[in-house]
């Protein structure tokens, strides 16, 4: 399984959807499914551990499965990861706590939860993510918001572990053996780009060198951990540090897409409401505050139903509702009613997914446990290395 091509998202559930999200999240996640290998992290321990008070975490967790699964993720082609059933993710996070200083879980969280005073849950749950992020080897993190800080952690602490732990008894000699393993013309080329880095600081060879090695599915995982440290000359890689995933267009080979603002009107709306619902969502939003009547000239640029109007509706239609609204000729409640009708168009299919998903519980139970298996599959390698470097493999 190629760990270099791993991508790992993290929602948490605890509030439905919205539009909103879709747009700004999920949507992005999911081009991405059939390209690379995708975990959607569901984190029903970090609601449980952030909101003690919270009558529901079962009930949301689902709710929040079927929200992807809705929104269009595919079973066979990503995974969807509970938390909760994948019990290697909390002795991770356990193992991880003897690599960590307590200033980095403080302030991982005070970025995540913008406030000042910490708890120990919600350090906690920086710390549980990072072992999401670390145990499944993701080689890139879809971090937006108040994941960034959980990937920097996870950084840190790979960079922690492997320090202390990576240390193994004639390591040189065995990461020389492991390069022979490569094949003439790949070894050379890994020394190669090995000088070039070690010599010359060169970090698109380092980052060549690195995917190079992951590349190998000939050697054992021992193998390639080695030739990873040995590419920076700190012993044994036993974790891999993850990047970002920053532009999310390129797996539609399109131009970024503009993020939303966190004031969009879009996060007003849920994802699976159904059209009278979102009707009256919509019928609230404020229009151009000049306009006091129906007839007056509009002006889109001071309109926040007309921020709605830039993201669904087709161009020809939103040329056209512009001109009006320009001309006086088209009054704010049917301009409104227009990009209702769109949203509904756009996310019908989408809410009677939903229904589908919600009228089969045991098909959704079966999905999870499924994922879980696989999941934990995943996670075991790292979790036996893990032990083993803390020498609590006992075999």
């Amino acid at each position: 399984m190629d760990s270099d091509n791993r991508l790992v998202a993290i929602t948490v559930p605890g509030h439905p959807l919205s539009m909103g999200d879709y747009r700004h999240t999920l949507h992005h996640w999911l081009r991405w499914q059939h390209q690379k290998e995708c975990y959607f992290v569901v984190g029903d321990l970090q609601l449980r551990l952030l909101d003690n008070t919270c009558e529901d975490v079962s009930e949301s967790a689902l709710s929040r499965v079927v929200d992807l699964l809705a929104a269009g993720v595919e079973p066979g082609a990503a995974t969807l990861v509970l938390e909760s059933k994948v019990s290697e993710l909390s002795e991770l996070q356990l193992l991880f706590s003897g690599s960590v200083s307590r200033s980095w879980l403080e302030r991982a969280a005070r970025l995540e939860n913008d406030k000042e005073s910490i708890s120990w849950a919600e350090a906690s749950v920086s710390l549980l993510r990072a072992a999401s992020i670390l145990g499944l080897r993701a080689s890139r993190v879809f971090a937006k918001d108040e994941t960034i800080s959980s990937l920097e952690l996870s950084r840190q602490i790979a960079r922690r572990f492997n320090h202390l732990y990576g240390r193994e008894d004639d390591f040189e000699s065995n990461a020389e053996a492991a390069i022979k393993k490569l094949g003439k013309k790949t070894g050379k080329l890994y020394k190669e780009l090995r000088k070039a880095y070690r010599s010359h600081g060169d970090g698109d060879a380092l980052e060549t060198a690195r995917a190079l090695v992951q590349e190998q599915s000939n050697l054992t995982l021992s193998d390639q951990e080695r030739l990873l440290g040995y590419l920076e000359g700190t012993g044994v890689a036993i974790l891999s540090e993850p990047d970002r995933m920053d532009d999310y267009s390129d797996a539609a080979n399109e131009a970024p897409h503009p993020e939303l603002a966190a004031d969009h009107p879009l996060f007003l709306i849920p994802m699976l409401a159904k059209p009278e619902q979102i009707d009256k969502k919509v019928r609230k939003i404020p229009t151009d505050p000049a306009r006091a009547h129906a007839t007056d000239a509009g002006n889109p640029d001071h309109c926040e139903v007309w921020r709605l109007h830039e993201e669904y509706t087709l161009e020809e239609a939103r040329s056209e509702i512009e001109s009006q609204c320009r001309a006086g000729s088209l009054g704010c409640a049917e301009c409104k009613r227009r990009v209702s009708d769109r949203l509904a168009e756009v996310f019908e299919p989408m809410r009677l997914k939903a229904e589908r998903y919600q009228q089969d519980r045991e098909l959704v139970l079966g999905l999870i446990a499924d994922a879980a298996e696989e999941s934990r599959n995943d996670i075991r390698p790292t979790l036996d290395a893990v032990r083993s470097a803390l020498d609590l493999d006992y075999r």
